[in-house]
Parts: structure tokens; C-alpha cells; sequence
């Protein structure tokens, strides 16, 4: 079995439509090695004024750009859960954290993750 190397980037892009000093995300840890076919997940925690935040994953395989995987959003009929493929997340806006799963990983998963977070202020 190879093992996969999963990058959650320490820089934290934050994605707005308006700036406001008091939105951010939060990844760790800074890498995460595992045994090919376990899941592992990616933690993310946020902070935003926004009651209904918009939560993104992207994922940069080397010499590539950023490709967004997921998007979460409030979503009571969904129970704010969120899955494309392998991929998937919930949104827990009580604790503010938006974690990514990756089921069953490969090294073609091993790349690095990008949590982004994206308000909107309403008038």
C-alpha cells in the first residue's frame, strides 16, 4: 500500500464580496500522511458575521490551478450536508467548522486543500 500526502495550506484564502476584518478561515493541521484507501478528513473552522455564509473546498494538484470541489451553504433540506463523489462536508454553523472528507483516498487524491469562505452583506 503507498501512502498519500493531503496539504491543508496554511495560507487561508478568504473569498468576499465585501471585506470585513472579522471573516476568516482556519485549516489544520498543515498536512495530513495516510495509508491509501482510509478516509481522512480536513478541518476547516471559520468566523464570519454572516447568518448564512457560503463555505467552498478547492483542490491544487501540483502545476495545476485550483479547481473547487465542494461548496456549503445553509441548507435545512439537505441537513446543510454536501457530497460530490468521494468528496463531502457538512456545515456547522453552531461550531463553525466545515470539514472535508475524502473516502477511501489514492495517491491520485494526494494534492494540496483549500478551505474559502465567501459573505455577503445584506441590505
Amino acid at each position: 500500500l503507498g501512502t498519500t500526502m493531503f496539504s491543508s495550506v496554511l495560507r487561508n484564502p478568504t473569498l468576499m464580496l465585501m471585506f470585513s476584518q472579522t471573516d476568516s478561515v482556519t485549516q489544520s493541521p498543515s498536512q495530513k500522511i495516510i495509508q491509501e484507501g482510509q478516509d481522512v478528513t480536513l478541518d476547516c473552522s471559520f468566523t464570519t458575521s454572516d447568518s448564512d455564509p457560503y463555505l467552498y473546498w478547492y483542490r491544487q494538484e501540483v502545476n495545476k490551478a485550483p479547481q473547487m470541489i465542494l461548496h456549503a451553504r445553509k441548507d435545512n433540506a439537505k441537513k446543510n450536508r454536501f457530497v460530490s463523489g468521494k468528496f463531502s462536508t457538512v456545515l456547522f454553523l453552531n461550531n463553525k467548522t466545515v470539514p472535508l472528507t475524502v473516502e477511501g483516498a489514492s495517491l491520485q487524491d494526494g494534492a494540496a486543500y483549500y478551505c474559502a469562505l465567501s459573505s455577503l452583506v445584506r441590505i
